[in-house]
């Protein structure tokens, strides 16, 4: 499963031609309206006949898929506890024992009024180099919401456009 976005095209090509998954097993789910979603939707659903495509809330969607073997949380935003989290300790619950789980967000535009970024912070106390901070306690944060049953395999650290993102690959014990 992945969010689709309005470019899923890369995740559609690793799924389908490189892991050479079954389409009636593959999901992309985008919760945006916006046309340019709709239609990288339809273009999914033309380049791979059979896949799953839903335009609607992820975590509806999870709640009806009985297990995953991989999941692509990129929601390129902060991880509130009334969208991201949620969906993130369904998936763990949901991924069989050796899935993976890719998880994507912000590093760096936090503030401090947001509720996850406070969250963060207050997960971990004994950092005073922010970006360690903001690192050690989304972990925590995390490992706290999936009842630690996500072992971290990679942390990346990169540039899209204007925002500074972190990219962490988990696999479920």
């Amino acid at each position: 499963m992945t969010l689709a976005g309005h470019k899923p095209e890369e995740e559609l090509e690793l799924l389908r031609d490189y892991l050479e998954w079954d389409p009636r097993k593959t999901w992309f789910v985008d919760h945006d309206l916006h046309s340019t979603v709709r239609q990288a939707l339809d273009r999914t659903r033309e380049r791979w006949p059979g896949v799953n495509t839903e335009n609607r809330g992820l975590l509806g969607v999870l709640g009806e898929i009985p297990a995953l073997g991989f999941i692509n949380l990129d929601f390129m935003g902060y991880s509130t506890s009334s969208n991201v989290l949620p969906c993130l300790e369904l998936a763990a619950q949901k991924l069989l024992k050796g899935g993976v789980l890719g998880l994507t967000w912000f590093r760096g535009r936090e503030a401090s009024h947001h509720t996850s970024f406070r969250a963060v912070l207050t997960a971990t106390t004994d950092h005073k180099n922010l970006n360690d901070r903001r690192w050690a306690g989304t972990l925590r944060v995390i490992h706290k919401k999936t009842r630690g049953v996500l072992e971290l395999a990679e942390a990346v650290e990169y540039q899209n456009h204007h925002s500074p993102m972190s990219l962490t690959v988990f696999i479920k014990r």
